[in-house]
C-alpha cells in the first residue's frame, strides 16, 4: 500500500476528511452557490426588461413574443405566469432618464406593479432604487451628459412613492454605491454605468441581505389585485335588423 492511500486510510479512521477531497467539495459547494448567485441575477435582469418594456408601451405587451419553450411562443406575462415565484424583483436602468416625462414614468411604474401582481399575486414584489452614476466618467466615455444623478434621485423618489402606494417592498440599492457626494466610484464602473462583475456581486448580496416575509409585509392579507379598465368598444355598426352597414 502506498504512503498517501495508507494516510488516506488513518485519516479515514480517525474521522478525519483528506485535505484534497474537502478542498474539491468546498470548490463545488462555492460553484453550486455562485451559479445560483448568477441565476438571481439573471431573473432579476428579466424583470428588468419587463420594466423597460413597459416604459416604452402603456401597458406590458399583450402580444409580443417574449419567449419560445418548446417551440411554443409565449407573451412577457404568460411567461411570468408560468411559474410561481416568491419573489420578484423590478428593476429599471438609467437609460429612461433620457426621457424627462416624470409623470410618465411614475404611471407606467404604476401599471407594471399592477400587471406583474395580476400574474403573480402571492408574490412579494420589490422595487429596486437606481444605482448612482458617475457623471464624470459617462460624459467621458459617451459624451453625453443627460444622466444626471439629481434626476435620478428624482426617480427614485417615485419609485418609492410608487411602493408605498401599491404597498410592495422598495429596496434602496442607491445607499449601498453611493459615495459621499451621492456617486457612483470610479472604482465601480468602467464608463460610470455600467458595473464590474465585483459590485454586481456587491449588488447581489444587497438584495440577498434586504427580504421581507410575505406575510410580514401583509399581515392583514394581500392587498386586492386591480383588475385593469377593458378596453372601449368601437362604435356599434349594425342597423336596426341586426345586419352590418357596408
Amino acid at each position: 500500500m502506498s504512503a498517501s492511500r495508507e494516510k488516506q486510510n488513518r485519516q479515514a479512521a480517525a474521522g478525519q476528511a483528506d485535505p484534497k477531497t474537502a478542498r474539491e467539495a468546498q470548490q463545488r459547494k462555492e460553484e453550486k452557490r455562485t451559479n445560483l448567485l448568477y441565476g438571481v441575477i439573471a431573473a432579476a435582469v428579466l424583470i428588468a426588461l419587463i420594466v423597460s418594456l413597459v416604459w416604452r408601451s402603456d401597458l406590458l405587451p399583450k402580444m409580443t413574443t417574449a419567449a419560445t419553450i418548446d417551440g411554443e411562443k409565449y407573451t412577457l406575462l404568460e411567461a411570468l405566469a408560468m411559474e410561481r415565484y416568491g419573489k420578484v424583483y423590478l428593476s429599471l436602468g438609467v437609460n429612461e432618464l433620457g426621457y424627462n416625462n416624470d409623470k410618465g414614468y411614475y404611471e407606467k411604474f404604476c401599471a407594471a406593479v399592477d400587471e406583474v401582481r395580476r400574474v403573480q399575486p402571492n408574490a412579494v414584489i420589490y422595487i429596486q432604487s437606481l444605482i448612482p452614476v458617475n457623471e464624470a466618467q459617462y460624459l467621458a466615455a459617451t459624451g453625453h451628459d443627460y444622466l444626471t444623478n439629481d434626476h435620478l434621485r428624482i426617480y427614485n423618489q417615485l419609485m418609492q412613492q410608487v411602493a408605498e402606494e401599491k404597498k410592495v417592498a422598495y429596496v434602496n440599492v442607491y445607499e449601498a454605491f453611493a459615495d459621499e457626494n451621492g456617486s457612483l466610484p470610479e472604482g465601480d464602473s468602467r464608463d460610470g454605468v455600467h458595473l464590474y462583475k465585483e459590485s454586481c456581486q456587491r449588488w447581489l448580496e444587497y438584495l440577498r441581505t434586504h427580504t421581507v416575509e410575505f406575510d410580514t409585509l401583509y399581515p392583514d392579507g394581500p392587498p386586492p389585485v386591480e383588475v385593469p379598465d377593458p378596453e372601449p368598444a368601437g362604435p356599434d355598426t349594425s342597423t336596426a335588423d341586426g345586419s352590418g352597414q357596408g
